[in-house]
């Protein structure tokens, strides 16, 4: 092993992503309630539901599946500078209401022990929507959602940085409910799927450190509420 292979080696990064499924419940009750049940003489009208599903994620680093490269339990063993690893998640409504559905991600671990603020990831660290190859992420061209600072939230205590998509998509109610909704651009299934590129300025004091990252899907409702409004929401996380 030559001199520079081995400093290579130093500065692996371990990634360790676990997927998580957030089924938002909409909020019953109340007058600010988006929609509740109730019974009247003896009509009863029955609130919709919203339950997502994840299928199978694929993880890959430089395009080709860890589960391929040795590495197992969503775990990027070496994830080096100018490496690039991209999460995909399908994602499928079993409930009968149409929703908005966008990413979360929330990224803690060793790396981050002594940092200050979000500027110790997004200085070495970028994220993208899609999938974006090591030669597009080097070049910078695409959208960097790690620097949207509205979307972005740095926890100082717990060391972690948080930050959802800010372009939420629409995904329909399952047609195999009664008086499921569908929506104009919705889909049945959507694929979440995100990048997260090593800049090659990732210096020596990253050797040896581990980044865990936390996948998630939201939704919330889309009917009366076309303008995506997150903030009443209480979430039931489903492992995957």
């Amino acid at each position: 092993m030559t001199h520079a292979q081995e400093k290579n080696n130093k500065r692996k990064v371990v990634l360790i992503i676990a997927a998580i499924l957030v089924a938002i419940g909409i909020i019953t009750g109340g007058i600010s309630a988006f929609f509740s049940d109730f019974v009247t003489g003896n009509s009863t009208i029955t609130a919709g539901t919203l339950d997502l599903v994840k299928g199978t994620e694929t993880i890959t680093q430089n395009g080709t599946a860890i589960t391929s490269i040795g590495n197992n339990n969503a775990i990027v063993e070496n994830f080096n500078p100018g490496d690039v690893v991209t999460v995909s998640v399908p994602v499928t409504n079993s409930g009968s209401k149409s929703a908005h559905l966008r990413g979360k991600f929330e990224l803690t671990g060793t790396a981050f022990t002594g940092a200050a603020d979000a500027s110790a990831f997004n200085t070495h660290f970028a994220v993208y929507k899609g999938t974006v190859n090591q030669a597009t992420a080097e070049a910078g061209t695409e959208t960097d959602l790690a620097q949207d600072a509205t979307n972005v939230t740095w926890d100082g205590t717990a060391k972690s940085l948080t930050w959802v998509d800010p372009t939420p998509e629409i995904i329909n109610g399952n047609s195999a409910k009664a008086d499921y909704e569908t929506e104009t651009g919705g889909a049945d299934t959507r694929t979440l799927t995100y990048t997260i590129y090593f800049k090659k300025s990732g210096k020596n004091e990253w050797q040896d450190k581990t980044v865990a990252l936390s996948y998630a899907a939201q939704a919330i409702q889309y009917r009366n509420n076309t303008t995506a409004d997150w903030t009443d929401l209480t979430t039931t996380e489903v492992n995957p």
